[in-house]
């Protein structure tokens, strides 16, 4: 019995060390996305969404990794994502096999992420966060 509570116990710091390594390997530019963020506030073409829609709405950045959860019934939208941040506003892209989504992004001063995304096919990268022609989302992280 007591063995067994030894390999516990040094299986679970393997893993807390190798989650540890796991961020260090997360480049700079994609360390303040990391976690798990719910939707507070969405626009689409400038009209508000309300928030029943939109409640459940969750982003999960695991290093070049994201998963949208859009509510409990759907799947969930698994993919990469890429920053660019040489100038403002700066950009996001969520990369799926056969979809990309073109965005811009900025931190709040109160910690909150806000992402606007082009909408449909022939769409271009927004160039500001007025959501008139595109998707708009306010994020805020999940305390864990």
């Amino acid at each position: 019995m007591v063995r067994f509570a030894l390999l516990g116990s040094l299986v679970l710091a393997l893993v807390a060390h190798a989650s540890a390594d796991d961020k260090k390997d997360v480049p700079k530019e994609l360390a303040p996305f990391q976690g798990t963020w719910k939707v507070v506030k969405a626009e689409v073409k400038g009209m508000a969404v309300p928030e029943k829609e939109f409640a459940a709405g969750r982003f999960i950045f695991e290093g070049t990794k994201v998963t949208v959860i859009e509510d409990e019934k759907s799947k969930p939208d698994v993919g990469t994502f890429a920053v660019g941040n040489e100038k403002e506003p700066f950009t996001i892209d969520l990369i799926q096999p056969d979809d990309k989504a073109l965005g811009i992004y900025k931190f709040d001063k109160d910690g909150k992420l806000t992402m606007c995304f082009a909408t449909g096919k022939d769409a271009t990268r927004p160039k500001e966060f007025d959501g008139k022609n595109a998707a708009l989302l306010v994020l805020e992280k999940v305390k864990q």
